[in-house]
């Protein structure tokens, strides 16, 4: 497996990492399988794998990805040289995908991940995505505040512009930024670049699967030249998740569409 660093680290990191996802997910498999997926992974030579508090069936089951991964790896030897990266800032009322960027909700995330994960600090933490009903740097703040109070290690952001990494950057050492990237989903090459410019890595993430049947195909510029890679790019391979139900508006969080973003 080819290693590579997290931004601005000498923490060796597998290029290629394990999305967690489709584990915990509607048509998830049983516990069992899928920690043997993870140590399959593991055994393969993947250090990084990708997490998220809202990889779950609804909000009553919120960290089961976080539980299903600590649960495999906790009693392997090579425990320590593996690094977990989660995310903060959406949730799952009913099955839908939401967000919430409220300080307040990404506290108490934070809080549910650390049990969930069985960890003291986080090794990175992710902003899973801009919440347009809150200031967005008032939730970035509110992930400075938990890496000051030891609780997190690095902060990422994910699902963001070339403008909002800009506005992040003022408030907090944003390491890495996850957007989706893959041959048919090519409108997150600015910020591929912008993360280049800035030594941020770059855990795009859809890089191996770009149509899935029944997807309405648009025209893709395919035919541009790649972005140059970042100095650290581990990418993260997952399942594209789709709910076929009708989604409806919260009251106090902003609805997600989980087919025009990165989850």
């Amino acid at each position: 497996m080819i290693s590579t660093t997290l931004a601005r680290t000498n923490v060796p990191i597998s290029a290629i990492g394990l999305g967690g996802m489709p584990l915990s997910i509607q048509g998830r498999p049983p516990d069992d399988e899928g920690r043997r997926v993870i140590h399959a992974a593991i055994d393969a030579g993947i250090t990084f794998i990708d997490t998220a508090d809202v990889y779950c069936l609804n909000d009553g089951d919120l960290g089961h990805n976080e539980r299903l991964i600590a649960s495999a790896i906790r009693q392997r030897r090579d425990r320590d040289s593996i690094h977990i990266a989660t995310k903060a800032g959406l949730r799952r009322p009913g099955g839908q995908w939401t967000r919430d960027g409220t300080p307040k909700h990404i506290r108490e995330a934070c809080e549910q991940s650390l049990r969930a994960l069985g960890v003291e600090e986080i090794w990175l933490y992710q902003f899973h995505a801009p919440d347009p009903s809150v200031p967005f740097e008032e939730s970035i703040e509110a992930f400075a505040e938990l890496q000051r109070q030891g609780k997190v290690l690095y902060v990422g952001l994910s699902n963001v512009s070339v403008k909002q990494i800009e506005q992040a950057s003022h408030i907090v050492d944003v390491r890495s930024v996850q957007n989706r990237l893959s041959p048919y989903f090519r409108e997150n090459l600015d910020v591929v670049e912008e993360c280049g410019r800035r030594q941020i890595a770059s855990t795009t993430a859809r890089r191996m699967r770009w149509f899935w049947p029944g997807y309405e195909r648009k025209e893709a510029p395919l035919c541009r030249s790649p972005a140059p890679r970042s100095p650290s790019t581990p990418s993260t391979a997952r399942r594209v998740f789709r709910s076929s139900s009708r989604r409806r508006k919260s009251p106090r969080s902003t609805r997600w569409n989980s087919r025009e973003h990165n989850l």
